[in-house]
This record gives C-alpha cells, structure tokens and sequence, in this order.
C-alpha cells in the first residue's frame, strides 16, 4: 500500500499512530527509509503522534543517510519541537554534508537558544556559500549586538544570497539607523546595494 498508494499510506499511518503508536511510528520510519516525502506533507502526520514522536524521530537523526537526515532537520523545524534540538545538534557536530549542516543550521535560526549562537559564528566562514548563508540566518535569530562585526564581512561576500542573509541578521541585530549608517560608510558597492536593498524591505 505505502509503494502503490501514497496519499493512502500517510493517511493510514497518522490513524495507526493514533490508535497504536509503536506500530504507527514502525510505519513512519519505513516512509523516511524507503520514499521520498516533503516535510510538509509529514508534518500533520507526526503531530498525530503527540511530542513521543517527536522524540523517536529526532532519535533517528543520529543513523539517517544525509538525505534523509537534511529531511527530518527540516521537519523538526517545521514541528517547532525544541525537544529534539540535543538531536540537531548532536548530528550537526558529526554531519559532513553541505546540505545536511545548512538544513540544520536553518533549523537551529528557527528553533534555538541561546547556546547556539556559538554555533552559528563557527560556520560563518566555511568554503560553502550554502552553509554561510544559513550560518548569517542563524546569527540573526540568535546572535547579540556584539556579533555585528562578525557578519559585516559577509557583506562583501561573492555569493548574493550570503549577503542578503547577512544584511538582514544585521537589520534584525542593530536596527534601520545602525544599517542605514553601516551604509553610509562602507566603501564597497555590492555591500552598499545590499543594505539599500534590505533597509528598503523594511520600509
């Protein structure tokens, strides 16, 4: 049923995990293992199953392929679950995949604390675009007022969306007269144009 009918088996698997929910989730783990789905199409689904399984999922994390585990970050995220942060964070520490530590970081923007900022500041100067756009997103929801000069640099980065992302942390750190002024005085143009760009959005 899961292979031939799709919309079938998800429906079937969130009334599983309400009427027993070991064997719902058993079904759950074999969706992730063996198709490929949208974390929106599994978020109602998981939610059936109550903050248990939440936990499971997360607990699958540590095992999951790249793919799959850059999935079940996004998913978590969706779920806005912060039970299964020890998870992302867990599996950040260990991942090795672009993707995968982008996905996480996002995640970690949307749903972490405090403890995470230092996280977010390590990966501000990796060699992938991705993981520096993410890692300036992050910075934004989780960093402090003396983090500014961290992604200033970023602003003058080769890839447009790592300076569109930390423009916007640096609205959402210092305010519209803080960038306006950070516009004012920085010599470079792409920089320039991206605060111009970002203090316009904010209006």
């Amino acid at each position: 049923v899961m292979q031939n009918r799709p919309r079938s088996s998800l429906t079937a698997v969130r009334a599983l995990l309400q009427i027993d929910p070991e064997r719902g989730f058993a079904a759950l783990e074999h969706l992730f293992k063996y198709q490929e789905w949208s974390p929106g199409a599994m978020v109602e689904i998981v939610r059936a199953g109550g903050s248990q399984t939440v936990q499971k999922l997360a607990a699958l994390l540590g095992s999951a392929p790249p793919r799959r585990a850059k999935q079940m970050a996004s998913l978590i995220e969706l779920l806005e679950d912060q039970t299964a942060l020890p998870a992302l964070r867990e599996r950040l520490a260990s991942s090795g995949d672009e993707e995968e530590i982008a996905a996480i970081l996002h995640s970690l923007g949307r749903l972490g604390q405090s403890e995470d900022r230092v996280t977010a500041l390590a990966f501000l100067e990796h060699e992938s675009w991705l993981i520096r756009m993410q890692a300036a997103y992050a910075l934004g929801a989780l960093g402090l007022a003396q983090d500014v000069g961290r992604l200033l640099p970023l602003l003058r980065d080769r890839c447009w969306w790592v300076r569109y992302r930390a423009a916007q942390s640096l609205l959402r750190l210092s305010g519209a007269a803080a960038l306006a002024a950070m516009r004012e005085r920085e010599a470079d143009a792409y920089a320039r144009e991206m605060l111009e760009r970002v203090l316009a959005e904010g209006r």
